[in-house]
């Protein structure tokens, strides 16, 4: 885990490992890459979150990757949300740029203006 050490997710007093959720989410055949990142909520904790790039040519529906999850990894370590999104942004070493995530799930959270 050298140079991903300050990644934890603290839930309910247990450490998740971002690259481990990543694996499993990864497992499946249509996913392409995965991003796992960790928000806070009331009371200290955080919450786990997954965005799931699939490939282009797979058909994924939402519970596919809540499914996969459940039987590949504990109950405390399951993403709480599990997001199919659009290619991540990525350095050019092909690296997923974490610290864009949060602004992402803050615009797929926003309400719609209609």
């Amino acid at each position: 885990m050298v140079g991903r050490d300050k990644e934890p997710i603290i839930r309910g007093g247990f450490t998740i490992f971002p690259p481990e959720v990543e694996a499993a989410l990864n497992g499946r055949p249509a996913q392409l890459r995965t991003a796992v990142i960790g928000r806070p909520v009331a009371g200290g904790d955080e919450e786990v979150l997954a965005f799931c790039e699939a490939g282009p040519t797979a058909r994924v529906n939402e519970a596919e990757p809540a499914a996969h999850a459940a039987a590949r990894l504990s109950a405390w370590k399951r993403p709480s949300r599990t997001d199919q999104t659009e290619p991540l942004a990525a350095a050019f070493c092909d690296a997923i740029l974490k610290h864009q995530l949060p602004a992402h799930l803050a615009t797929l959270l926003a309400p719609c203006k209609d």
